[in-house]
Protein backbone atom coordinates (compact mmCIF):
# COMPACT_ATOMS: atom_id res chain seq x y z
CA UNK A 1 0.00 0.00 0.00
CA UNK A 2 2.91 2.33 0.76
CA UNK A 3 4.25 1.89 -2.77
CA UNK A 4 0.92 2.67 -4.44
CA UNK A 5 0.36 5.66 -2.16
CA UNK A 6 3.84 6.97 -2.90
CA UNK A 7 3.36 6.68 -6.63
CA UNK A 8 -0.04 8.38 -6.52
CA UNK A 9 1.33 11.18 -4.31
CA UNK A 10 4.28 11.51 -6.67
CA UNK A 11 2.04 11.82 -9.71
CA UNK A 12 -0.14 14.45 -8.04
CA UNK A 13 2.98 16.35 -6.97
CA UNK A 14 4.44 16.10 -10.49
CA UNK A 15 1.27 17.54 -12.03
CA UNK A 16 0.99 20.36 -9.48
CA UNK A 17 4.64 21.39 -9.77
CA UNK A 18 4.47 21.19 -13.58
CA UNK A 19 1.41 23.45 -13.72
CA UNK A 20 2.84 25.87 -11.13
CA UNK A 21 6.07 26.36 -13.08
CA UNK A 22 4.17 26.56 -16.38
CA UNK A 23 1.86 29.20 -14.86
CA UNK A 24 4.81 31.29 -13.71
CA UNK A 25 6.38 30.89 -17.15
CA UNK A 26 3.17 32.15 -18.75
CA UNK A 27 3.20 35.18 -16.45
CA UNK A 28 6.83 35.97 -17.33
CA UNK A 29 6.56 35.17 -21.05
CA UNK A 30 2.90 35.68 -22.07
CA UNK A 31 1.73 34.83 -25.57
CA UNK A 32 1.29 37.96 -27.66
CA UNK A 33 -2.06 36.89 -29.17
CA UNK A 34 -5.10 34.93 -28.06
CA UNK A 35 -5.20 31.46 -29.60
CA UNK A 36 -7.69 28.63 -29.85
CA UNK A 37 -5.92 25.73 -28.09
CA UNK A 38 -7.97 23.23 -30.12
CA UNK A 39 -6.47 24.48 -33.40
CA UNK A 40 -3.02 22.85 -33.91
CA UNK A 41 -2.01 25.45 -36.52
CA UNK A 42 -2.64 28.34 -34.12
CA UNK A 43 -0.79 26.56 -31.31
CA UNK A 44 2.14 25.77 -33.61
CA UNK A 45 2.27 29.39 -34.82
CA UNK A 46 2.09 30.78 -31.29
CA UNK A 47 4.76 28.40 -30.06
CA UNK A 48 7.02 29.17 -33.02
CA UNK A 49 6.80 32.89 -32.28
CA UNK A 50 7.18 32.45 -28.52
CA UNK A 51 10.44 33.67 -27.00
CA UNK A 52 13.11 31.14 -26.10
CA UNK A 53 12.44 31.86 -22.41
CA UNK A 54 8.89 30.52 -22.76
CA UNK A 55 10.19 27.31 -24.31
CA UNK A 56 12.80 26.94 -21.58
CA UNK A 57 10.12 27.46 -18.91
CA UNK A 58 8.16 24.57 -20.41
CA UNK A 59 11.27 22.39 -20.15
CA UNK A 60 11.84 23.61 -16.58
CA UNK A 61 8.24 22.68 -15.74
CA UNK A 62 8.73 19.16 -17.12
CA UNK A 63 12.03 18.72 -15.30
CA UNK A 64 10.77 20.25 -12.04
CA UNK A 65 7.55 18.25 -12.07
CA UNK A 66 9.36 14.97 -12.70
CA UNK A 67 11.97 15.78 -10.05
CA UNK A 68 9.48 16.81 -7.34
CA UNK A 69 7.08 13.98 -8.15
CA UNK A 70 9.88 11.45 -8.26
CA UNK A 71 11.30 12.66 -4.97
CA UNK A 72 7.93 12.42 -3.23
CA UNK A 73 7.23 8.96 -4.67
CA UNK A 74 10.71 7.72 -3.74
CA UNK A 75 10.51 9.05 -0.19
CA UNK A 76 7.05 7.66 0.52
CA UNK A 77 7.37 4.30 -1.26
CA UNK A 78 10.97 3.78 -0.14
CA UNK A 79 11.76 2.39 -3.59
CA UNK A 80 14.00 4.20 -6.04
CA UNK A 81 12.01 2.93 -9.03
CA UNK A 82 8.91 4.70 -7.68
CA UNK A 83 10.37 7.96 -9.03
CA UNK A 84 9.76 6.80 -12.61
CA UNK A 85 5.92 6.68 -12.87
CA UNK A 86 5.55 10.46 -12.29
CA UNK A 87 8.17 11.03 -14.99
CA UNK A 88 6.29 8.66 -17.28
CA UNK A 89 3.16 10.76 -16.78
CA UNK A 90 4.99 13.92 -17.90
CA UNK A 91 6.74 12.06 -20.73
CA UNK A 92 3.35 10.95 -22.06
CA UNK A 93 2.24 14.60 -21.91
CA UNK A 94 5.38 15.52 -23.86
CA UNK A 95 4.67 12.86 -26.48
CA UNK A 96 1.16 14.21 -26.89
CA UNK A 97 2.62 17.66 -27.42
CA UNK A 98 5.06 16.29 -30.01
CA UNK A 99 2.23 14.74 -32.01
CA UNK A 100 -0.01 17.82 -31.76
CA UNK A 101 2.45 20.66 -32.40
CA UNK A 102 5.26 21.04 -34.92
CA UNK A 103 8.41 21.84 -32.94
CA UNK A 104 12.08 22.33 -33.76
CA UNK A 105 14.27 19.24 -33.39
CA UNK A 106 16.08 20.50 -30.26
CA UNK A 107 12.74 21.01 -28.54
CA UNK A 108 11.46 17.56 -29.53
CA UNK A 109 14.50 15.95 -27.93
CA UNK A 110 14.40 18.20 -24.87
CA UNK A 111 10.71 17.45 -24.23
CA UNK A 112 11.61 13.80 -23.69
CA UNK A 113 14.95 14.35 -21.93
CA UNK A 114 13.65 16.85 -19.34
CA UNK A 115 11.29 14.55 -17.40
CA UNK A 116 13.70 11.62 -17.67
CA UNK A 117 16.52 13.75 -16.26
CA UNK A 118 14.27 14.97 -13.44
CA UNK A 119 13.35 11.42 -12.42
CA UNK A 120 16.94 10.26 -12.68
CA UNK A 121 18.09 13.03 -10.37
CA UNK A 122 15.23 12.36 -7.93
CA UNK A 123 15.88 8.62 -7.81
CA UNK A 124 19.67 8.57 -7.77
CA UNK A 125 21.01 12.08 -7.29
CA UNK A 126 19.57 12.88 -3.88
CA UNK A 127 20.69 10.44 -1.16
CA UNK A 128 18.14 9.15 1.30
CA UNK A 129 18.96 9.48 4.98
CA UNK A 130 17.86 6.73 7.31
CA UNK A 131 17.60 6.56 11.07
CA UNK A 132 19.55 3.73 12.66
CA UNK A 133 17.87 2.08 15.64
CA UNK A 134 19.10 3.57 18.89
CA UNK A 135 20.50 6.75 17.30
CA UNK A 136 18.87 10.10 16.73
CA UNK A 137 20.21 10.42 13.22
CA UNK A 138 22.45 8.54 10.87
CA UNK A 139 24.76 9.24 8.00
CA UNK A 140 23.92 6.02 6.19
CA UNK A 141 22.28 6.27 2.81
CA UNK A 142 20.38 3.65 0.87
Amino acid sequence: MRIVGGIVAGMVTAALVFWAIAFVGDLIFPLTTEIDARDPEQVTGAFASAPVGAKLMLLAALFGGAFAGGLVADRIALRRWAAWPPALLLTLFSLGTLFAVALPAWMQIALIVAPVAGALLAAHGVPRRTVVAGQGSADATL
